[in-house]
């Protein structure tokens, strides 16, 4: 390579290869400058920035270290030193040899942002503020000041206030791209989304070698929700700056969030490949990995990343998750607490002993630690969301409701939105929650994964009965899924949605279950001809047999009540079903039905059997027993209802969810709900004690059966529809009807017609 003559040409060059990513270019070019300029600090200073760029802190440390003792008035060599330690992660050191710098440079710019910057990532935001005041004061023709204080007021989400900052500084510097960065920022934060396209637009003309209007962009059409538009022009800004990491990087989030793990993957390793010395690539496909369950690869690929960076905090949180995943919280509580050893002033690691705590139900452990924690971060608002739910789990409601009312609303923050949401349901707030639902379809358009979570909080509070109480909640949910499955369909796959809409329909049937009767209902006996059902039962009897046309088509007039979570003998302060019995027989005299069908039984045998076992400290209790003495105060609390109608009994669902560590989650938040405040429902225990699916089968086989033989004894119909759910090679529930999420059949019309026809065909059997 000829070099220039010129200092500043030869640097110019190499500043050049630095854009472009050629590194080991660059690297050859500034010792040749040095060995020709040797006295001359700007090659020294440049190579260290190259040692930086390619993450190799030890040779980037001692380079600026020499600058520093080579050159002690030039400030350089100290704030690249400090510059690593933040890299490293080691703020402490970089706050004390920053504040040691001062001392030496007391007016030096970069110095006294730098000081700024570490008080922000430690959450003090008084002194940021004070700091980034008095470089604004000292430096007016800086923009560093104003950024800085703009961010802080940002962290406040004083959004006006930061408005007003960042419009000063594009007005006092107009051609520096960070400011206006910044502004567009302000207007995205605000979800002022319109404004945020504008200016983040006229960033991009303005400054067209710079890649952050190009980042900014995408990132308003993701807000939006566009991702196919947003991976489009993510994929045109990759053509423009091809190795820029943080373009490569939301390219590849965006195959993850639309579920395209493959194509996700891909996208991850070919960042890794562009940027071998930057952890990017590591984390993403690690990311992709555990999306998928594939723990062993991820810990591979971790592992891999930990070796390369072994200070890097969000690789090792991720270890620790991974740990989680294969259920081994020994050693997740280990790396969490080696995260929080190397890195103090970083929430992660703190945050993930946190969520270990909860998923252990080690809720006082938790309650304590987070407490601890916010006094360090008190802005941080995945603590703050813990804080919460923790709360909530402890079924203190109104101390979660402050807490969650506290946080940030949908859609800046919506773990705080549908905590509130969950904490209202439970506490029967309907009137409230339907309100913030409209608010929240009026202000964004319901993402994917917010509607998820949406549905998955409905899906737990069944059992408050929301659905019949507020209908409109339910007609506000499937609307909002509807419009998400035609306008948006491309950013969920086909068997994601295909379960979505499983659910949103059990809503729907749960809610016409017991909303249709008063309209649908005549009293009397039937005068045309046709006979008269009416069938009593928990939530599986909507999933079951919520198809009213095909009971016309079996010449039977059904009325369907469905009380989501109903058992027998009750579970802990849930009143027990059997307290159903006053309501039944008001509902014969007013149907006067040929028939009456009761399902009862499965709560019990999936939860109630361990609530009684794990809880109660009955840990030798037999199931044979247990089913036995159930089976006899069922049956003697319904004998009463045959003199009414003639009585039938159905007998219970097969289970559904396979994974022994789903089964154990469950059951725990089951229990939980229903002991009330109680820490000792021991994660561990459950998942160590609680029988595979296997077995699980067969006790609720067992159940079934001595069910029948009761039933027989005091000459009561039973039908049991277990033939239609079981494949006949495993002698397990049917693949087709089963989901790992849900304790349900995956039932569609045709699958009800079944098991309607084939239950009348039992029940009007003589």
């Amino acid at each position: 390579m000829v070099l220039q003559n010129s200092l500043t040409t030869i640097i110019q060059q190499g500043n050049a290869l630095l854009r472009q990513n050629l590194l080991e270019e660059a690297e050859a070019l500034f010792r040749e400058c040095m060995a020709r300029h040797p006295g001359h600090p700007v090659p020294k200073e440049r190579l260290a920035h190259v040692a930086d760029r390619r993450s190799d802190f030890d040779a980037a440390y001692l380079r600026y270290a020499s600058l520093a003792t080579s050159h002690p008035n030039h400030p350089a060599g100290y704030v690249g030193q400090g510059n690593v330690l933040l890299r490293l992660g080691l703020t402490d050191e970089a706050r004390e040899h920053f504040r040691r710098c001062a001392d030496l440079f007391p007016d030096n710019a970069p110095i006294m942002e730098r000081l700024g910057h570490i008080a922000r990532l430690n959450g003090d935001l008084d002194a940021a503020s004070v700091r980034y005041a008095a470089l604004r004061r000292v430096h007016p023709d800086n923009p560093a000041g104003f950024i800085g204080l703009g961010d802080v007021l940002l962290d406040l989400e004083l959004f006006d206030e930061a408005e007003e900052v960042f419009a000063n500084a594009v007005e006092r510097f107009p051609d520096h791209p960070v400011p206006k960065e910044k502004y567009a920022l302000t207007a995205l934060r605000g979800l002022d989304l319109d404004t945020a396209y504008v200016r983040y637009a006229r960033l991009e003309q303005e400054h067209p070698g710079s890649p952050l209007g190009c980042l900014g962009l995408g990132n308003v059409l993701l807000a939006l929700h566009l991702h196919d538009e947003a991976g489009e022009h993510f994929r045109r800004g990759m053509e423009r700056f091809p190795v820029n990491p943080a373009i490569m990087d939301r390219y590849a989030q965006i195959a993850l969030l639309k579920l395209d793990y493959d194509e996700a993957y891909a996208r991850y390793t070919a960042l890794w490949k562009a940027h071998p010395d930057a952890p990017h690539g590591y984390l993403g496909q690690g990311d992709v990995l555990l999306k998928q369950r594939l723990v062993d690869e991820a810990e591979e690929v971790l592992a891999e990343g930990i070796t390369r960076f072994p200070e890097h905090p969000l690789l090792r949180q991720r270890y620790g998750l991974a740990a989680m995943q294969r259920c081994d919280f020994d050693e997740a509580m280990s790396r969490f607490e080696e995260l929080v050893r190397l890195h103090p002033d970083n929430a992660a690691g703190y945050i993930g002993k946190a969520n270990l705590l909860i998923h252990l139900n080690k809720l006082r452990e938790a309650e304590s630690h987070i407490a601890c924690c916010l006094q360090r971060f008190q802005q941080n608002l995945v603590l703050r969301e813990m804080h919460a739910l923790v709360s909530f789990r402890r079924v203190r409601y109104d101390e979660a409701h402050s807490r969650y009312e506290a946080m940030d609303m949908y859609p800046r923050a919506t773990a705080g939105y549908l905590g509130l949401m969950r904490v209202l349901i439970r506490r029967r707030m309907f009137d409230e929650v339907h309100g913030m639902l409209l608010r929240a379809m009026t202000t964004c358009r319901f993402s994917s994964s917010f509607l998820k979570r949406v549905i998955g909080v409905f899906m737990e509070g069944l059992i408050t009965n929301v659905h019949i109480h507020k209908p409109e909640i339910t007609d506000l949910i499937i609307a909002a899924f509807v419009r998400h499955k035609r306008d948006g369909t491309s950013e969920i796959c086909h068997d994601t949605r295909k379960h979505w809409q499983s659910r949103l329909v059990h809503i729907r049937h749960l809610a016409r279950a017991v909303s249709s009767q008063p309209g649908n209902a005549g009293s009397g006996r039937m005068r045309d001809g046709r006979r008269s059902l009416l069938v009593f039962g928990d939530s599986h009897v909507a999933v079951t047999f919520q198809n009213l046309q095909q009971f016309a088509a079996q010449g039977v007039k059904a009325w369907l009540f469905a009380i989501p979570g109903a058992s027998i003998a009750g579970l802990g302060r849930r009143h027990s079903t059997l307290d159903l019995i006053p309501k039944i027989e008001k509902c014969l005299l007013k149907y006067e039905p040929d028939y009456l069908l009761l399902k009862f039984g499965q709560v019990d045998v999936e939860y109630g059997y361990y609530h009684r076992k794990y809880v109660k400290g009955k840990a030798r209790l037999d199931f044979a027993q247990f089913s036995e003495a159930l089976i006899d105060g069922y049956l003697d609390a319904v004998d009463s209802l045959r003199k009414r109608t003639t009585l039938a009994i159905c007998g219970i669902n097969m289970p559904t969810v396979f994974s022994r560590e789903s089964f154990a989650k469950r059951t725990q938040d089951v229990i939980l709900f229903g002991e009330g405040q109680n820490d000792t429902v021991n994660y561990y225990k459950l998942c160590a004690l609680q029988p595979s699916v296997v077995q699980r089968t067969k006790m609720s086989m067992e159940f079934n059966k001595k069910l029948e033989l009761g039933c027989k004894a005091r000459n009561i119909k039973f039908i049991d529809q277990t033939p239609l759910a079981m494949d006949k090679e495993t002698n397990l529930v049917h693949e087709h009807l089963r989901d790992d999420n849900d304790v349900h059949y995956m039932t569609s019309d045709l699958h009800k017609a079944r098991f309607i026809a084939y239950t009348m065909e039992r029940l009007l059997r003589e």
